[in-house]
């Protein structure tokens, strides 16, 4: 047989062509697969970040509108000739009366806060809130009284999410112009960053 003519029918011939084609297609199919395995991959963690998120965001808002409601109860009026301080705050209202208590001689004070002291049995959804609770003594930027609450969600010591609080006082005067009595019937959330 001729070599050029063998050579044409090797470049002719229609053999193995169908192993040619199946490997194509499966290295097609292959491809086609990792993309999707990736696309899984990253969409599943996304996720699993959003779930954490979430759960910062509604822990340290739930956070904030249970001291809101706490300071905006009647029960929690500070009166400064009845209610004495003690050492250790055992709840938000001795806190306040605690804090009153300095704010009344001038002084700041501040506080770290658990939410063991507001007895909402929540206190579990909330322990990765973290408060530190301000009562001003007067001064240039606050009135006498007034309250700052800073919250953060912390993760593994990272701050995830944070929320502030501020009431502004509203003591009540005898006629002497003494304060008798302090309340915080506005308190505002402010805040709610996301880091």
């Amino acid at each position: 047989m001729n070599p050029v003519r063998k050579v044409k029918n090797k470049i002719n011939s229609q053999e193995g062509a169908t192993l040619l084609i199946g490997l194509f297609f499966f290295i097609m199919c292959a491809v086609v697969a990792v993309i999707i395995l990736a696309a899984a991959t990253t969409a599943s963690g996304s996720v699993g970040t959003l779930t954490s998120s979430q759960q910062a965001y509604y822990s340290a808002t739930s956070a904030a509108r249970v001291i809101k409601s706490q300071l905006q109860d009647k029960n929690n009026v500070v009166d400064l000739k009845k209610d004495s301080p003690a050492g250790a705050s055992a709840d938000f209202h001795q806190l306040l009366v605690n804090g009153a208590a300095s704010a009344s001689q001038g002084n700041t004070v501040n506080y770290d806060m658990s939410f063991s002291l507001f007895n909402t049995g929540a206190e579990d959804v909330m322990k990765n809130v973290k408060g530190t609770f301000t009562m001003y003594g007067g001064g240039d930027s606050h009135n006498q009284y007034d309250i700052e609450i800073n919250l953060a969600y912390y993760d593994k010591n990272k701050k995830i999410c944070n929320y502030v609080v501020d009431a502004e006082a509203s003591p009540e005067r005898d006629s002497s112009g003494n304060v008798i009595s302090v309340r915080w019937p506005d308190p505002q959330i402010k805040g709610g960053s996301m880091k």
